[in-house]
């Protein structure tokens, strides 16, 4: 046992002992309800105090903490009498971390779906909502399949939203007690409710609690992943993208141009420019001609990283990017500031249209706007100090309930791709003699394709599953555990996948899971191990690993390098100690990275989450305003005044009288105002900056706060539609911002300059919205002027 084991097994039994009060009050109920009723009567008098206990908590949700031991024992009894078990004491003190708002670390098939429902069904006595979140819509459905009649016999309604539930029916099943929802979906919900023209129209309703199934998937590795709604854009790039194309395929690496594969940036030299300006036959870099030059450096990105049937996929004609944690299909997802159109150019697809950003947000963003949020995870506490310093979380590891039987073998090491392929098609052919399941997972679907073939050279039957063959998901995992079969797949096949052995295989050696390639993350890697041996089963794990590997050819240094040269290799592999500390040296780097990039990334993001908040927050009031124009105002006071104390300029001449002759110049060529509503304009602005005493001095009738009676329904519509058009600009331009940051190596301080170009992006935005919604609202007093006239 290593250092880090023997810390998270300290770790669990001193969290037993912690609440073992709580568990001692816990099986005291059991007891009671157990010996107390008959099995007749004990399910009706459960649903009577679950019924009770649910119309107190819904006033007196603050009292749910107290109640916490008779609930869950409420719960236990009905799971007994309804599925014929009761969860264990392991399952019981996970449910209590998880009302506590921690994350908790459980070993694969220790129940995490059950654990979740126990601390849901608390939550849902409430009333305020209870969101357990999956990683796909797939999960989502099962989970709440499992649990919806459970819930029903306690008088606690229960839903789920996938990406094919109705538009109108999302707002029903966000209203139940729990809701079972993909992280996606909840994202999108989240965006599209905040581009509702009427607060009617919005499905949620808030954020209350959540708990996050493989929750350093989502929390972690996909912290900085941000979800987009985009609208088709009017602007075509002008640049002739097939030659932009064909030009970065004559540059050479190395000679040209340089790459870092660990920060995915890219970069030209000197010479590169040179042979650039060449072959254009014009100086785009002296010409200043940025679009060019920009779309350059896209093109030697995407030729670059982005690899067909490991990114994308093409289907129909359409370029379909990957997840690259789940290796699932992002159907409606894009890639913006003209990268789409190069992929698609450079792949022969038909070139779409570029989009523009409606809405966006990162997971991590996301979840930080829950009250309280929980997670699970087999592979949680490794990444503990992450969830600690993103979210203020602490990350708990339980003993498992059924010891692990899982023969986990050492990495076996190769010198080449093939030498490693050839030792474990033989190896599979031999344990697929002896009829066991196995599970071969790869990195890729181009790799899980290769190997499917030398699996069809050996006349080894198998079925599939990535990407591209999605619509079979359910029976390819449904068949997995079965005798002889053998199933390849991508990680599809990984996180939250529950593969049910047959029963005759549980003793004998379970399920045999192989895998193509280290990943760059041992968190994964042990992931993969835990598809086997799952609830105490036997079962075995191997992974095998070739030089020609990514992490090896990207993160390894010069002594890993020196040692493999001078090892004795064999083409049956050697199982190295040495060789598996560098290994694990390499794997700690790749994540160092990713953990530094996520890093920077999220403090660039939490810049935007902050100006998206401020902009959200003055649309949703005005959705629910009685008096659009007196709300306006108001905001435009407080906007004005952050302005002028901001520049240490408040009620200066600039503040003032260059908003008044902007707007006089910009509306006497454009708008038949009358002159009354000139000499009001004066008066209101005075007002806005609190100067003199303007405001006593507004003609009776004539004040803003008087405008609720005359001003015409399309008030409230012309001012969110111009808040989410210059919204989507800003966006635009911060989006292409960060990608100048992140894509090439521009500046030594990257979080600095993104910070002081967004920031003055973010105020000149705001500073022509107050001017566009002061034209708005004259129009309105124009019009009341006139009629008064």
């Amino acid at each position: 046992m290593n250092i880090a084991d023997f810390f998270n097994k300290y770790q669990g039994r001193y969290a037993k002992k912690q609440y073992k009060s709580t568990l001692k009050s816990i099986a005291h109920w059991i007891d009671y309800y157990h010996y107390s009723y008959s099995s007749e009567e004990l399910q009706t008098i459960l649903l009577s105090e679950s019924v009770k206990l649910k119309k107190f908590l819904s006033d007196n949700p603050n009292s749910a903490d107290e109640f916490l031991p008779k609930a869950y024992a409420i719960f236990s009894e009905t799971s007994r009498s309804f599925f014929g078990y009761a969860p264990n004491n392991s399952q019981l003190l996970g449910a209590i971390f998880l009302w506590k708002g921690k994350v908790v670390e459980m070993k694969s098939g220790e129940g995490k779906t059950l654990t979740a429902a126990i601390t849901a069904y608390l939550q849902g006595l409430t009333g305020r909502g209870m969101h357990i979140i999956t990683t796909n819509d797939y999960l989502a459905e099962r989970d709440r399949q499992w649990m919806n009649n459970l819930f029903s016999r306690l008088g606690v309604s229960c839903g789920a939203v996938t990406q094919n539930t109705a538009p109108e029916m999302r707002k029903k099943e966000y209203a139940k007690d729990i809701t079972y929802v993909a992280n996606q979906e909840i994202g999108f919900d989240y965006l599209r409710d905040n581009l509702v023209t009427s607060a009617n129209d919005k499905v949620m309703r808030g954020f209350p609690f959540a708990i996050i199934d493989e929750v350093d998937s989502i929390l972690i590795d996909e912290a900085r992943t941000p979800l987009i709604i985009s609208r088709q854009s009017d602007f075509n790039s002008p640049v002739n993208l097939p030659g932009i194309i064909n030009i970065i395929s004559q540059l050479k690496l190395n000679r040209d141009y340089e790459i870092d594969p660990r920060f995915k940036t890219v970069n030209f030299t000197d010479e590169g420019a040179a042979n650039i300006v060449n072959l254009l036959d014009r100086d785009v870099f002296k010409e200043g001609d940025l679009s060019a030059v920009q779309q350059l450096r896209y093109a030697l990105y995407v030729s670059s990283f982005l690899k067909k049937d490991k990114d994308y996929i093409i289907d129909k004609d359409k370029i379909i990017l990957i997840d690259e944690f789940t290796g699932h299909p992002m159907w409606n997802r894009r890639l913006l500031n003209g990268l789409q159109q190069i992929l698609e150019a450079g792949s022969g697809v038909p070139i779409q249209g570029e989009d523009k950003i409606a809405a966006t947000i990162t997971y991590r963003n996301l979840f930080r706007m829950y009250k309280k949020i929980a997670g699970m995870s087999g592979t949680a506490v490794s990444a503990k100090e992450e969830f600690s310093e993103l979210y203020n979380l602490e990350a708990v590891a339980l003993e498992p309930h059924k010891s692990v039987k899982r023969v986990d073998l050492p990495v076996l090491f190769f010198r080449t791709e093939q030498e490693k392929f050839d030792f474990m098609v033989n190896s599979i052919s031999e344990v697929h003699a002896n009829g066991d399941p196995i599970l071969i997972v790869g990195r890729s679907i181009s790799q899980v394709e290769f190997f499917s073939d030398l699996l069809k050279k050996r006349n080894l039957e198998h079925q599939l599953l990535h990407a591209k063959l999605t619509e079979g998901e359910f029976g390819v995992v449904s068949n997995a555990g079965k005798r002889g079969v053998i199933t390849v797949a991508t990680n599809m096949a990984g996180r939250g996948t529950d593969i049910s052995l047959e029963s005759e295989l549980k003793e004998i050696n379970g399920l045999i899971v192989y895998g193509l390639e280290p990943n760059l993350s041992k968190r994964i890697d042990d992931q993969l191990r835990g598809r086997s041996g799952r609830q105490g089963n036997i079962g075995r794990s191997l992974l095998f690993a070739s030089l020609e590997d990514e992490i090896f050819q990207i993160y390894a240094d010069d002594n890993f390098w020196d040692y493999v040269q001078n090892g004795s290799w064999t083409e049956s592999g050697i199982a190295d100690k040495k060789l598996i500390k560098f290994l694990t040296a390499a794997q700690d780097i790749a994540e160092t990275i990713a953990a530094d990039m996520r890093k920077k990334s999220i403090e660039l993001d939490t810049i935007l989450d902050d100006q998206n908040k401020f902009i959200n927050k003055f649309r949703e009031k005005l959705l629910t305003s009685k008096s659009v124009a007196t709300d306006t105002i108001d905001h435009l006071r407080d906007n004005l005044n952050e302005f002028g104390r901001e520049m240490d300029d408040y009620n200066s001449f600039w503040m003032r009288a260059e908003i008044i002759q902007a707007l006089k110049s910009d509306w006497a060529s454009n708008y038949n105002f009358s002159q009354p509503a000139f000499d009001l304009m004066e008066e209101i602005i005075e007002a806005l900056f609190n100067a003199g005493n303007a405001t006593e001095n507004w003609r009776v009738g004539i004040s803003p706060r008087n405008i609720l009676k005359t001003e015409s329904g399309k008030l409230r519509e012309q001012i969110v539609a111009l808040i989410d058009n210059l919204w989507e600009d800003y966006l635009e331009v911060t989006d292409d911002l960060y990608d100048r940051i992140s894509i090439k190596s521009i500046t030594d301080n990257p979080i600095g300059q993104f910070t002081a170009e967004s920031s003055e992006n973010f105020h000149n935005m705001r500073r022509q919205l107050a001017r566009l919604m002061l034209r708005i609202v004259f129009s309105e007093l124009n019009n009341y002027q006139t009629q008064k006239l």
